[in-house]
């Protein structure tokens, strides 16, 4: 409903509209079975509550229409809608021209009288004589309106009507927070099954592999040489992925109970950036793919962690090469801005969808990799990364035109570190101002 010029602000003035015509008397019995039937409904399906307080509204209200309406962004959205106006039940309102809005800012009820000049929440027909909307609480805080509305000039709202009103939307209220905190602990409950079974999976691969590798050094009589070295080197790489698996997982359960500090000092970006390489190249080479590092021949002042920043740049990196296709192109490089230093990478892989841009930051979240198949991990890297950024002060952004297309990731850092405040010298990478790794 659009702000109406005629609704009286203020408690006081509300009072006194709903004062101004005689007060019909209370009807408990009909109050106790609304309230009853709003128990029922709760218990019956919860999915229905906003619809079934509509009707009982309506009802108890004598009212043409009734409606619920919630808070979405910047949007209204009739929830429910019953009565003369129900066809338009699912309508959005913008908040800047919503009579709902006044209602959630002054958390009161409002009075519009007559509405139908200049509110724009209802359409035109039927025409209404006169609407109230009561605040729709949760947690305290009101995040949508519930609203009766009348085409009969005889039918005009009083004190009990809205007394009743507030008394059945106060018990919705209620209601809708249980069911909403009810459901959040069921999505809390399976996500937390979802992560074991991922991390068992996860951990059992590895392990499978070590166990296979020391099966042949055992059960071979004088194994030759080159299945003992290859037999170690499978123990060596596994265990790799088994210890980061495991620092991933402390370090999020360390950021999460605000145990990480880092260790700001100025920093040699290019030694940094040699260590990133070290690190990612292994796997980079044994899918065919390339590298190319580019960064500036200048020293970039930045103070950082460098052992964290080095575990960010490694993450994005070994995410890149686990979304790109072998033979494919992967780019890290460095560019001082104003005040900050950037560093992004780029990749030729699968690309991100629109709807997953922000997504892809939460823990154990995956996409599916070349050829469709599972990504390998446990979905930590991004996740790590987004919260090591922000422990620096600075932020990460990206980009991706779709699928197929590649993605981008951007660290910006500030120069003077505004963690927990500490300069930093970059130089170029082993006197070059670009390396290329294939």
């Amino acid at each position: 409903m659009d702000e109406c010029s005629q609704r009286p602000s203020g408690a006081g003035g509300v009072r006194g509209v709903l004062q101004t015509g005689p007060r019909r008397s209370a009807d408990h019995a009909r109050e106790c079975w609304a309230l009853g039937e709003l128990t029922l409904e709760m218990a019956r399906n919860p999915d229905n509550l906003c619809r079934r307080l509509s009707e009982l509204a309506m009802d108890v209200c004598h009212a043409t229409s009734a409606g619920v309406s919630l808070l979405d962004g910047e949007l209204f959205r009739w929830e429910a809608l019953v009565g003369a106006h129900a066809p338009h039940r699912g309508r959005l309102i913008p908040r800047a021209v919503s009579a709902s809005a006044a209602c959630v800012d002054e958390g009161l009820t409002q009075v519009l009288r007559p509405p139908d000049r200049a509110c724009a929440d209802l359409p035109p027909e039927p025409p209404v004589v006169e609407a109230m909307l009561v605040p729709f609480r949760a947690h305290r805080l009101p995040v949508g309106a519930v609203w009766v509305v009348t085409d009969r000039e005889r039918r005009r709202f009083d004190e009990e009507d809205e007394r009743i009103l507030r008394v059945l939307t106060d018990c919705a209220s209620a209601a809708w927070e249980q069911w909403k905190a009810a459901e959040a602990a069921m999505r809390q409950n399976r996500r937390r099954d979802e992560i074991l079974a991922t991390l068992l999976h996860e951990l059992r691969n590895p392990l499978a592999a070590i166990t296979g590798a020391m099966w042949v050094v055992e059960h071979t009589d004088a194994p030759a040489e080159r299945a003992v070295h290859h037999a170690m080197e499978v123990v060596r790489r596994q265990g790799r992925l088994l210890s980061r698996i495991v620092e991933d997982l402390n370090d999020l359960s360390r950021i999460g109970w605000d145990k990480l500090e880092l260790r700001p000092a100025p920093i040699d970006v290019a030694t940094v950036i040699a260590d990133v390489v070290t690190f990612s190249l292994p796997r980079i080479e044994r899918r065919g793919q390339r590298l190319a590092v580019d960064v500036p021949s200048e020293p970039l002042a930045l103070e950082a962690d460098a052992e964290r920043l080095a575990q960010v740049l490694a993450n994005l990196v070994d995410n890149a090469s686990k979304y790109t296709p072998d033979g494919g192109d992967i780019e890290l490089s460095v560019a001082a801005r104003v005040e900050v230093v950037e560093f992004t990478v780029r990749d030729t892989g699968v690309g991100i969808p629109p709807d997953k841009l922000h997504e892809i930051f939460q823990p154990f979240t995956q996409l599916r990799a070349p050829g469709g198949r599972q990504a390998e991990g446990l979905g930590l890297g991004l996740a790590l990364v987004d919260r090591l950024v922000k422990l620096h002060g600075g932020h990460i952004r990206v980009s991706s035109e779709g699928a197929g297309k590649g993605a981008e990731f951007t660290v910006s850092l500030p120069s003077k570190a505004r963690v927990r405040d500490e300069p930093v010298v970059i130089g170029p990478l082993n006197g070059r101002g670009t390396g290329t790794f294939s």
